[in-house]
This record gives structure tokens, sequence and C-alpha cells, in this order.
């Protein structure tokens, strides 16, 4: 018989909410068997959030109940699913249509590199899909809605598909990491489930979860021995692969890395070893230097250099990279001046940054 308290402690609850709740529930089935409602009413001495309960709930329940999944099931899942494509064929080419929904991606790399405009581009590309949901999660004014339309704009869209396009897009603050669970609960209330991922034109749905930028949320509660802020983080990575694997959405979240002149120990995102399981991607993006050159776009002459590199995938060799550029239109290549090449893709041969990435695990 499971009893209650593993899964408890888990949820972040403290230590007198957890005595009181596992006192009236000892075990999982005794929890499962009673409303969520009814347990918050139960229970009112222990002040537990409704959306705690319910997240409690949907923990065991993913964990406890049997899911008979042969090959042929998964496999029909990955053809119903959708790669997620930033709109840059070379960008594109190095996740060699990999990079899909119901999957983790972790963008990393040092403060000013590029992390959040690489997102942009992300969410802009996909937002011009009709079928394309976006749920915008952002912990510190990263993410500008004037710079989306701005960017929707300089590819010559008028003010009609804007509006269109925008509609389409959820965005939502927080400041902490129980607002972001609830936020996660809030975008699971809304998108498609695994099961319903087709609209009433029979076309599948697309589902997008960007969170920019994940460490400034949970970098307060690590370190040290704080049992309950590791409780939280478990509580969170569980709840972002419940939403990719059970919604069917690509969940895209931004994470800070510390400079480094030793690459290899670059590859240490500040979440530290514990969330290096977590994602099932991780982008590595470096920011090179600023260009000037007449005409990288046919609006402006100024421009950021950023290397995007592929450092972690569950599917696919971790040894390429590709040289983009930001510009107020969005991710553009380097063209109009000859001594640049239009694309810069590295495979070969490897740095000590991806031979790094491929001795890991």
């Amino acid at each position: 018989m499971d009893l209650l308290k593993p899964f408890a402690e888990t949820s972040g609850l403290s230590g007198e909410q957890l005595a009181i709740l596992t006192a009236h529930y000892p075990t999982a089935l005794d929890f499962l068997d009673i409303d969520c409602e009814v347990v918050v009413s139960t229970i009112p001495e222990a002040a537990i959030p409704l959306e705690v309960i319910k997240r409690l709930r949907r923990l065991i329940l993913h964990q406890l109940i049997p899911k008979d999944t042969t090959g042929n099931d998964l496999f029909a899942t990955y053809q119903s699913g959708f790669p997620l494509t930033f709109g840059l064929p070379h960008l594109d080419d190095i996740f060699r249509t990999e990079l899909r929904n119901s999957e983790v991606l972790e963008v990393c790399g040092t403060p000013l590199s590029g992390k959040t405009q690489l997102c942009l581009q992300l969410i802009c590309h996909n937002l011009l899909d009709t079928s394309c949901t976006i749920a915008i999660i952002d912990t510190g004014s990263h993410i500008s809605p004037s710079r989306i339309a701005g960017i929707l704009r300089l590819w010559g869209h008028g003010e009609d598909k804007l509006e269109e396009c925008l509609r389409r897009l959820t965005f939502m603050k927080v400041t902490t990491i129980s607002r972001l669970l609830q936020a996660l609960d809030y975008v699971s209330s809304f998108l498609p489930s695994s099961r319903d991922t087709r609209g009433s034109d029979g076309v599948s749905t697309k589902s997008i979860v960007v969170i920019d930028s994940l460490y400034a949320i949970v970098a307060p509660i690590i370190g040290g021995r704080k049992v309950e802020g590791f409780a939280l983080m478990s509580q969170l990575a569980f709840t972002m692969k419940y939403v990719a694997t059970e919604l069917q959405a690509a969940v895209v979240y931004t994470n800070l890395k510390p400079p480094s002149e030793d690459s290899e120990a670059g590859l240490q995102a500040n979440l530290g070893v514990f969330w290096q399981s977590v994602p099932h991607h991780r982008i590595s993006v470096h920011r090179v230097g600023e260009l000037h050159v007449d005409s990288l776009t046919a609006q402006v002459g100024h421009a950021t250099e950023i290397v995007v590199s592929l450092v972690k995938s569950t599917k696919i060799a971790p040894i390429c990279s590709v040289t983009v550029c930001i510009t107020p239109a969005g991710l553009s290549w380097k063209t109009g001046n000859s001594s640049f090449d239009q694309t810069k893709t590295t495979s070969s041969p490897k740095s000590k940054l991806f031979r790094a990435a491929e001795s890991r695990p």
C-alpha cells in the first residue's frame, strides 16, 4: 500500500501542513478517494491551497496508474506530433526535425547573450501558423509584446494578421515559483489534452509554452540545505514534463550560465546537477559581437552576432552550431558582405565544447 507522505514531500508543503495532511489521509488511495475541494475543506487548519492539492493528485495519478504502452503507440504519438522550428533553415537543420512537441527545451547562455531573442524568433515564426497557441510566462519583463508586434510588422504582415496572431498569444507575469506553478496549472486548463490535439477542422493543433527566465524564479530557493527548495524544484520539473507529455505541448525555457573560460565548465547551467536531466534538449547561446554592415536586412545596417549550439539532446548528436544575427526583424543570416559566409554551420572538427557535451550522459 502506497503511503501519501513520499508523494506529498515533493509538493512544497511545510512540515506542519504535511503532518496534518498525512494524519487525515495516511495512504495515497485514501487521498484519491476524496475530491480535492473536500480535502481542502476537511483540513482548513492546514491552509493548503486548492491548486496544490490538485497538483499532488495529478502527480499521484501519473505515477501510480499503470499505462499500457507499446512501441507502436509511442511511434504513433511521435508521428502525430509536430517539429518545433525557428523559421531559419540552417538553424532548424541542426535539429533535423527531432526538436518536437511533448519535449522540454532549455535555452541557456550568459547574460545578454541573445536567449530571449531566440525565443522571440520561435514565438513569431510559430504564431504565423493559425493552429498554434502560445503561452508566455515572463518572470522579469524580458519579453515585450511590442517587440513581437514589431517583428511581425517588419516581416510584412498587416494589422489584421497581427491582431489574429496576438489573439492566440497568452501572456502571464510571475515573480515566485509558487506563482509559476499556478501559471502552469492555468496553462494546463486551456491547452488541448494529448487525446484531443486536433481542432474542429481536423488540423492538428500546436501548443508552445515559453518561460523566460526560469533561473530568475528558482535562484532564491536553491543552495544550502533548503529541503523545501529542492521539493519545489522537483514539483516544477514534474509539472513541466506533465505539460509537455500529457498535453503534447512544447515547453521552452531560458536558463542562465555563468561566464567561464573553461568551455566544459560553461556547460554547467546555473540550476545545478539536479536539473541537468530535466530538459530533453539544451541549446547554448553565445554572443560574438556587434556587426556594422550596409544590408543585413532591408531595414537596418546594425546587428548582433550570436552562435547557437546544440549541447545536449536525447535524440541528436550534439556536435552542431550555427551563427546568426539579431536584428530588429528577428534573427537573420549575414548577407550583403563578401567577407561573411551566408551561413556558418560547424560540425567538424569538434571543439572542446562539443567533445565535452558528447562525453556527458
